[in-house]
């Protein structure tokens, strides 16, 4: 993509800038413009650089991105060779010899691309950690460069004999502003990238655009509705017939005269014999 190539650009801008004059001429004489020149390469060119390389190295099978791309492993790392190269020692050695100090420069370089890559590594690739583990690992990784850098500011005597002030500033003062330079700029750059991990993970996804006419697909398929909504929409059963009840009989409705006058089977009437009324009953 274009914007990794622009990135991959921009970070070897700020190599060539860290390790040419003036900077290169400055940090022979303060420690202060020393720690900035590692710095920039730290904060600045290993950002943009594991940046623009993601889209080379991130590829199947991706067997060196799982390996970069390993948050234990940029943590080691990183402040492994960050604090071996702030002892008195090696900073002595990189200020004698020139090829210790540009095999400084690659290996805080390198170590700072293992430290950003888990970073800006694409989300969703095996082995990429979440916008949450994101957040988690830029503020572990805040805590070891406080170390050497509230060491030299809060020492008492110089610590580094190669480095005995210049352009008005003592030894100590040289010190105390390149401890400075140190907490300040690791602090800054790893609560920038972890306040930009939180923004990406309070942003909503992005809507699709409504071209108006409803044609458009989504993305994704909707979900799916439960079975009880479909059938609200399904036409009511017909009722059932009326049926007409019948009302039961009640006790003694036997001996009641029906409506019709004709005198119920349970009330007897004169009896009539084959020759007429029974004898003893009166004539008319």
């Amino acid at each position: 993509m274009v914007r990794h190539r622009w990135a991959l650009r921009a970070g070897v801008g700020v190599v060539l800038a860290s390790v040419l004059p003036p900077l290169a001429d400055g940090s022979t004489y303060l420690m202060a413009v020393h720690t900035l020149a590692h710095m920039l390469l730290i904060v600045g060119a290993a950002p943009l650089l594991a940046y623009g390389l993601v889209e080379m190295i991130d590829r199947p099978p991706r067997r060196l991105a799982r390996w970069l791309g390993h948050p234990l492993l940029g943590l080691a790392a990183f402040n492994g060779v960050l604090l071996f190269w702030q002892m008195p020692r090696p900073v002595a050695a990189m200020a004698q010899y020139p090829a210790v100090h540009q095999l400084a420069h690659v290996s805080l370089l390198v170590s700072a691309i293992c430290l950003w890559y888990p970073v800006v590594r694409p989300l969703g690739v095996p082995g990429s950690i979440s916008r949450i583990g994101r957040i988690g690992y830029l503020l572990l990784a805040g805590v070891p460069p406080t170390i050497p850098g509230m060491i030299l500011v809060l020492a008492r005597r110089p610590l580094y004999a190669v480095y005995p002030g210049a352009f008005g500033l003592s030894a100590l003062e040289d010190q105390q502003l390149a401890g400075l330079v140190l907490f300040g700029t690791a602090k800054l750059a790893l609560v920038t990238g972890t306040l930009v991990a939180i923004w990406q993970l309070l942003t909503p996804p992005a809507e699709p655009p409504d071209d108006g006419d409803g044609g458009g697909r989504l993305p994704v398929d909707p979900p799916v509705a439960p079975a009880w909504l479909s059938r609200l929409d399904e036409p009511l059963p017909a009722e059932p017939p009326a049926r007409v009840r019948v009302a039961a009989p009640t006790p003694g409705a036997r001996d009641r005269p029906s409506a019709m006058g004709v005198p119920d089977s349970g009330r007897a009437g004169p009896a009539l014999g084959r020759d007429g009324p029974a004898r003893g009953s009166p004539r008319g």
